[in-house]
């Protein structure tokens, strides 16, 4: 259950292309932590962003794993450069990519709180 302090809407639709559109606009840009190829709905979630003219930073998992750091300052920047103050996160289901959930988790809560003090 996610706390109502964060004013969240329900999709009007059980369809995943709905809320990821909605996911894509109603956010100031998009972050992809994905392996190199995309697939399914981060594909999707990509496409829209480009047809709807959002900032996309798409981020190999694997540079999130292995060069952390370049990939956090590159997200820095990005977050910075398109002033960027609601952030939509895609990715592959863990099912999809085992492990994903935990490398993702850490390297945002790293990135972020390390932003949050400069």
């Amino acid at each position: 259950m996610i706390p109502a302090k964060y004013d969240l809407q329900e999709a009007p639709s059980t369809d995943y292309g709905v809320r990821t559109r909605r996911n894509v606009i109603d956010s100031d840009g998009t972050l992809i932590i994905a392996p190199r190829v995309l697939a399914g709905g981060s594909l999707l979630t990509a496409n829209v962003a480009q047809q709807v003219g959002r900032p996309l930073l798409i981020l190999d998992v694997n540079n999130v794993m292995h060069h952390a750091r370049a990939a956090g300052d590159a997200l820095r920047a990005w977050l910075e450069g398109n002033e960027i103050d609601t952030l939509n996160i895609a990715g592959p289901r863990e099912s999809d990519c085992p492990g994903i959930q935990d490398v993702v988790c850490r390297f945002l809560l790293h990135v972020l709180s390390d932003t949050a003090t400069q």
